[in-house]
């Protein structure tokens, strides 16, 4: 194809492209949500909400996510696939994902929990006391720690974060991920 043949193709090329990876990637994010909410409220069964192993099973789950959509995608009667598109997919994932966690965190900090907040920052504050700051500064950090971990903001936050790091990490995945055409 020539150049000019490339650039008057209808705008809406590339969008069919875009809602293609985003289809694609719903079920790897929603599936790898939900295995992550399964995860949380075994955590939460057990009474282990606390442990340090909670977070990493988490990040896990994010990074197995994203990978598995990308090299689904890859493997798919999809064109080879470039170092953009594996990235798309992976980022796309992880936000389908963030979304599914974000409404379960949502749910678990107001109903589920809803004394976890309060649980986790009296360790908190012991930690602090621990380490020799004093009790303005403890006030002034418990009052910002009650703000970011409300159900309103926890999620969000944490959906943020989760977008930036798939980013990050889908941008060392892609690398490796994507398929050149063959000659």
């Amino acid at each position: 194809m020539s150049e000019n043949e490339t650039s008057s193709q209808p705008p809406s090329a590339d969008f069919e492209e875009d809602t293609s990876i985003f289809a694609f990637s719903l079920k790897y994010g929603a599936i790898g949500g939900g295995v992550s909410v399964a995860f949380s409220l075994v955590y939460f069964f057990v009474d282990m909400t606390q442990h340090w192993s909670t977070g990493l099973v988490g990040f896990l789950l994010m990074i197995g996510t994203m990978i598995w959509a990308q090299v689904s995608y890859r493997q798919s009667e999809q064109p080879p696939i470039d170092y953009g598109e594996a990235l798309g997919v992976g980022v796309v994932a992880v936000l389908y994902f963030g979304i599914v966690t974000g409404i379960y965190s949502a749910i678990y900090l107001s109903i589920i929990d809803p004394g976890v907040v309060e649980r986790t920052l009296e360790t908190t504050v012991e930690q602090w006391r621990q380490i020799g700051m004093t009790e303005e500064q403890i006030d002034t950090q418990l009052a910002t720690a009650r703000t970011m971990s409300g159900p309103a903001v926890a999620p969000l936050a944490s959906g943020v974060s989760l977008l930036i790091t798939g980013t990050l990490i889908g941008l060392i995945s892609s690398i490796f991920i994507r398929k050149k055409a063959e000659s």
